[in-house]
């Protein structure tokens, strides 16, 4: 018998080779021989490489294996006792905390921390177990649970401002508290005449930042004073009329020549004449924007009445006499050589003497009319 020896198919021994794979077919024992040899020489014949290739990448799998697992343990092992410490910590923090006594006094006299940022600071300090029992502040307390309160005094932080007093004044009932500085801006509420206000600052538009029942607004400056006012009679009022003259009688103040008088309660009104200083003027009641309605040498209109006061002036007369002209000199509405006549001054005649003008001008009074006449023509009498 024959036998194949790649397949092994058994064949008889005519022969002479294999119908499967093409070997050539050997008897049995000769087979088994050359089936020996042949593997031999099979085996010289393969290279070694792929093995060589194979033993580095096994060696270097299980090199990485066994780093990998050693790290994993070292790491577990820090985690370990990282948590441990932090227990231990805790524990201890714990401890301590409740030791600590209550940072208080029994007369509630608990100090104060006049640094809002630092207070800050310690709550946060104490709350994260980061400060030492010597390392809490001055107004900081520790409850009976540990937990942290502070405390700050406002009044020590924010000292209580001092404000000048003011009074309405020059009003005949009361003045308008505005939320700006403008005649146009909201109303806050009324102070009435000789209500005391607190002066906080001076604002524009001749408006006062004032305080006024716990209020802060703005009002007029012509209607506040630092000295109190006695409120004018009206000349309307029952029983008064045969006194309303002398009563209602306000003469012009606080200027250096003279005021306007104009056709309405605004700056930007038309001019009717301007009024000396020192000048008498008959108050009529009172206007808006810190105006005055008068009544000055026939004309009525209305004046600041920052620049009024009530009463008379307490001026020193004097007197001049018009002299170098050939039959008199004019009295004018204002300090100009254009400025509209009042009248004619007649030479001789004597007039009382107010003030010095721009422009070469007296300011003087004469027949009910106060006007200006030019210095030239008048002398000291």
């Amino acid at each position: 018998m024959k036998k194949c020896p790649k397949c092994g198919q058994i064949y008889p021994d005519v022969d002479e080779f294999c119908d499967e794979c093409g070997e050539r077919l050997y008897s049995v024992q000769t087979g088994n021989m050359n089936k020996g040899r042949s593997s031999q020489t099979s085996g010289r014949g393969k290279s070694p490489v792929p093995i060589i290739i194979g033993c580095i990448v096994a060696a270097a799998v299980l090199i990485g294996g066994t780093v990998l697992c050693v790290n994993l343990i070292g790491n577990r092992s820090k985690n370990e006792e990282a948590s441990v410490s932090k227990g231990q910590e805790a524990v201890s923090q714990v401890g301590e905390e409740k030791k600590r006594p209550r940072l208080s006094s029994s007369a509630g006299s608990e100090e104060t921390i006049d640094d809002m940022d630092e207070a800050d600071d310690i709550a946060d300090e104490i709350l994260e177990g980061d400060l030492s029992e010597e390392g809490v502040g001055n107004g900081a307390i520790l409850d009976h649970e540990g937990e942290a309160h502070v405390t700050v005094d406002d009044q020590s932080s924010n000292p209580q401002t001092t404000y000048e007093t003011y009074y309405v004044v020059n009003c005949q009932e009361s003045i308008t508290l505005r939320k700006s500085p403008s005649t146009n801006a909201g109303e806050i509420c009324q102070i009435p005449f000789g209500a005391a206000v607190s002066y906080v600052e001076t604002a524009e538009n001749g408006f006062y930042k004032i305080i006024y029942n716990g209020k802060t607004g703005y009002g007029l400056a012509a209607y506040l004073d630092v000295t109190a006012q006695a409120q004018p009679k009206a000349a309307s009022d029952p029983g008064t009329k045969a006194s309303a003259a002398s009563a209602q009688q306000c003469y012009v103040a606080h200027c250096h020549e003279s005021i306007t008088l104009r056709t309405s309660a605004s700056t930007s009104a038309s001019e009717i004449c301007q009024i000396p200083l020192g000048a008498s003027v008959t108050y009529l009641d009172a206007a808006e924007n810190g105006f005055y309605r008068i009544s000055y040498n026939g004309n009525t209109g209305y004046a600041l009445a920052s620049y009024l006061e009530f009463g008379e002036a307490e001026t020193s007369v004097s007197y001049m006499q018009v002299v170098n002209c050939k039959k008199s000199i004019t009295l004018r509405k204002t300090p100009s050589t254009k400025g509209e006549e009042f009248c004619q001054i007649p030479l001789g005649e004597v007039v009382e003497f107010l003030g010095t003008a721009e422009n070469g001008f007296y300011m003087v009074s004469y027949n009910g009319y106060t006007g200006y006449a030019l210095a030239s023509y008048l002398t000291e009498w």
